[in-house]
């Protein structure tokens, strides 16, 4: 009798899927990166580079000479890769160090295949790790002896702190910024001298740049912020050779022959703009150099003092010491971070779009970002073979086949369609479920755009499909606490397509402006080819609204089909299992449904509502797709259950954590009882409808998960700095 119990409970396990090995794969974009923060070059390897991404973890490049092979990702195990900065040891290949956004300072023996904490202090935002090292003498009984001493620099906005390790062992912490309460803690940049290591800069918000003789001990304010008026930004860059030291406030550019000594930095002109109406460094208006903290860089050549490099959103070079500067592609805009190669052959840059080597002696920048991997998608849908999603900082990319090895990624927008390089990334990609190739995206708060892809012409590639005041994302980019969340806190489902061939049409929730009253929207014309052209500037003196040439015609119209009501609908969900019926989710909780969408009037009624967690806003709704009745939902922090048809919810049983957060989940295609669910660091499977949970993010990096979606037997995985990522489902 026991033996048949433990068979049977066996044969239980397995029809579970519980022994289903879960293997993922990368789809990339290999080619395409996203931002990335902190650049470095290896002083010990000088033609290998570190890169810390600000989304998708700490990269290495082995060799610059061999870019066809690519990067490759160090540090896919910590629990957050939103990285905030890397120091490398000068003596040994195998040491580095680095920072993520939840304040914790790492450091590896191994060159990133094991890693540890240095403390268990946590140092807020970090903006720069250096790292100082030699020996020093420890008690040993009656005598001394000698040991590694590794000084870490951690600069950030608690101030300048030194992590002292002996024998790399954590030893102590004692803090060099501020020294008195009238100091400010925001430390913005920190920079050495290469031969005098206790000759430190450092840049403080509102203050200026401070400088040390003594390695921290005291300080002395040597270039006063507040005397640069509205001209200096919030941030400030810092960078030194030795013989030079420059230092970049906001469009002011300084620099010091001196050792960094008050009264002697001197100003260089560059073209970053005037206030009088100049852009900072190429577009995006009256910003004026004052860009804050997102794109501020600076360099000097570790050879020659003459060769200077900023950057803000265009970067410009100077080979004259600062009294001419040229601009100079980049391969993308908004610069993070720049280094030059220790012979000055070429300046690396760390952009908004990955890696660049930029030669004086090549035309145009040189992409070194094969394989680094690090795009922040948001949303993305599948077609047939094709995939499309909108990703932070690269607009709307798109593969004509996600099964080619590897998958070729491209823009998915021609680029007179009026959007611009960058256009759409924020504006979800939604697929339509009965035409091949047909996409939607939810744009701007304003529209619907379908969009087409494979492109079919030069611009009528993305075209609006309805001209009405309302905006069709009922929803703010909601941020509780981004170095924890590590991400935008979006809904997932505010569009939803008639998953019938010629049915209902297309439903969204919209809000309307300026009173914010919330409602569905509904259309049946989806399948009209919409006339107007692509999106061109207004005329004069709307300039700075979003115009259509030639007008719009014949587009599809959206109805009022429910509200207005005073709560934003975060979710809109067919039934799989009766087309007629549509289900709604409001972010309070509450559940409507509408029995018959098909009936000329509409009629959505009151269900039940979630139980949500102290301070909850509900995410996602989705219909169980084989049992009738059943419906799923989610907020930040629980997943829930109802077997009634929405009228009472039970709370799952997810694992929860100080710093998880639920963000999309998915149902198996064919069995009822296996649900998959996306968080912040993770994927986690249940297969018993939400009551337990486990993860089978064994070999998936801890990046946000933005969304999952199943197409035939396949689950996938759209990351916030880790790309697009598939693993097979059990049949």
């Amino acid at each position: 009798m026991v033996r048949l119990v433990l068979r049977s409970s066996l044969l239980i396990l397995l029809a579970s899927g519980c022994d289903f090995k879960y293997e993922w794969e990368s789809l990339g974009p290999f080619e395409t990166s996203g931002p990335v923060r902190h650049l470095i070059v290896d002083p010990v390897v000088p033609r290998r580079l570190y890169a810390a991404a600000e989304n998708g973890g700490l990269w290495v490049l082995d060799d610059v000479a061999r870019r066809e092979v690519g990067w490759r990702p160090l540090s896919d195990q910590l629990e957050n890769l939103q990285m905030r900065g890397v120091a490398k040891s000068m003596v040994d290949s195998s040491y580095v160090v680095t920072a993520n956004a939840l304040g914790r300072v790492y450091h590896t023996l191994d060159h990133g295949e094991s890693w540890s904490r240095i403390s268990t202090l946590e140092f807020s935002y970090i903006r720069r790790l250096l790292l100082r090292e030699g020996l020093t003498r420890i008690p040993a009984g009656n005598y001394t002896k000698l040991a590694k001493e590794t000084t870490v620099l951690v600069a950030g906005s608690t101030g300048l702190h030194r992590l002292r390790l002996i024998n790399d062992a954590f030893a102590e912490v004692d803090t060099l910024f501020p020294r008195l309460p009238a100091h400010g803690s925001d430390v913005l940049d920190l920079a050495r001298h290469p031969s005098l290591p206790d000759l430190l800069f450092i840049g403080v918000r509102r203050q200026g740049v401070w400088r040390s003789q003594d390695g921290g001990a005291s300080w002395a304010l040597v270039a006063d912020w507040a005397s640069f008026g509205d001209s200096a930004s919030d941030m400030i860059r810092l960078a030194t050779n030795g013989t030079r030291t420059v230092a970049k406030f906001g469009r002011n550019l300084l620099v010091n022959d001196a050792g960094g000594a008050a009264g002697a930095w001197q100003p260089r002109t560059v073209g970053f703009g005037s206030d009088s109406g100049g852009s900072d460094i190429g577009y995006r208006g009256n910003y004026s150099g004052r860009r804050g903290e997102w794109t501020q860089a600076v360099a000097i050549s570790p050879t020659d003092t003459a060769v200077l490099a900023a950057g803000q959103v265009t970067l410009f070079l100077s080979t004259d010491g600062g009294a001419t500067w040229d601009t100079t592609g980049a391969g993308h805009e908004d610069m993070q971070a720049l280094t030059f190669a220790p012979n000055d052959s070429v300046l690396y840059v760390a952009n908004d779009g990955g890696v660049w080597s930029v030669s004086r002696g090549r035309a145009a920048p040189l992409s070194l970002n094969r394989n680094l991997t690090t795009l922040q998608f948001y949303r993305a849908a599948k077609s047939g073979s094709r995939v499309v999603g909108n990703a932070d900082h690269q607009g709307i990319r798109g593969t004509r086949d996600v099964e080619a090895d590897p998958p070729v990624w491209e823009r998915a927008t021609a680029g007179a369609s009026g959007y611009g390089n960058n256009g759409l990334e924020n504006d979800f990609v939604f697929g339509d479920p009965t035409v091949p190739g047909r996409f939607y995206v939810a744009f701007a708060d304003r529209d619907v755009l379908r969009l087409r892809y494979p492109l079919t012409g030069a611009t009528q590639d993305l075209l609006q499909m309805n001209a009405q005041a309302a905006a069709v994302r009922p929803f703010t980019m909601r941020t509780r606490n981004r170095a924890v969340d590590n991400q935008l806190n979006y809904p997932v489902g505010t569009v939803a397509a008639d998953p019938r061939p010629g049915g209902a049409g297309l439903l969204l929730a919209t809000h309307r402006q300026p009173d914010i009253t919330f409602e569905i929207r509904q259309t049946t014309t989806r399948t009209q080819d919409p006339t107007g052209g692509p999106r061109s500037a207004c005329p004069p003196p709307n300039t700075n609204a979003f115009c259509f040439n030639p007008p719009l015609q014949n587009t599809s119209t959206f109805t009022t089909v429910y509200g207005p009501i005073s709560t934003p609908i975060v979710s809109v969900a067919w039934d799989p299992v009766d087309p007629t019926q549509v289900f709604a989710l409001l972010e309070d909780g509450q559940v409507i449904v509408e029995r018959n969408v098909d009936d000329a009037v509409s009629d959505w009624d009151s269900l039940g509502v979630l139980p949500l967690e102290p301070g909850g806003v509900a995410r996602q709704l989705t219909v169980d797709a084989i049992t009738p009745g059943g419906l799923f939902a989610m907020s930040h922090g629980r997943f829930f259950r109802s077997f009634d048809g929405g009228v009472t919810w039970l709370i799952g049983g997810v694992p929860s954590g100080p710093t998880q957060q639920l963000n999309a989940f998915v149902q198996h295609p064919s069995r009822a009882r296996s649900l998959y669910l996306g968080t912040n660091v993770d994927v986690l499977v249940s297969t018993d409808r939400g009551a337990h949970w486990r993860s089978i993010g064994e070999r998936l990096p801890n990046a946000p998960v933005m969304q999952l979606f199943v197409a035939g037997s396949d689950l996938y995985a759209v990351t916030f700095g880790r790309g697009l990522w598939r693993v097979a489902l059990p049949g």
